[in-house]
């Protein structure tokens, strides 16, 4: 469960500060509301919460806000789920077929994290590596595009 938390954890604070929020939370919404009628303002009233504290932080620049906004949210999201026990799984179920397509791409930031792109997905040469790749394949990252070929690869 543990992991299961801390995977829905990142997600939420990854989505939190795009455009694509509301949707993120209308699916949560929803799945709390078929949970148990109840169950919704109680999840909104986390989820906004935590979200006006992330946004906050963002803005007056704090270094730390994705890391406590993740904090924050852990700790609500477990009392949550120890007084509604299945609240979990059903957000569990909502991580996989809702919220991981809305999740930014994200590319190695400094000291190795992770941070939305703002530009082409990354592929790494580690990633196609023992395929075959044809000559003049192009692989883009960080706004960088370059060609390989086969021998490149089989090199690496």
């Amino acid at each position: 469960m543990d992991v299961a938390l801390g995977d829905l954890v990142r997600a939420l604070v990854r989505i939190m500060p795009t455009g694509v929020w509301g949707e993120a939370l209308q699916s949560l919404l929803h799945a709390s509301r078929v949970f148990a009628p109840h169950v919704p303002p109680a999840v909104r009233a986390v989820l906004d919460e935590s979200r006006r504290t992330l946004m906050d932080d963002l803005e007056a620049g704090v270094l730390t806000a994705e890391e406590k906004g993740a904090a924050r949210l852990r700790e609500q999201l477990s009392a949550l789920f120890e007084r509604c026990p299945g609240l979990a799984a059903t957000f569990q179920r909502v991580l996989e077929e809702d919220l991981v397509r809305l999740l930014p791409e994200a590319r190695p930031g400094p000291g190795g994290r992770d941070e939305p792109s703002g530009g082409p997905p990354v592929v790494g040469i580690g990633g196609i590596a023992g395929g075959i790749v044809p000559r003049g394949d192009i692989v883009t990252g960080g706004g960088i595009v370059q060609n390989i070929n086969r021998d490149q690869v089989r090199d690496s």
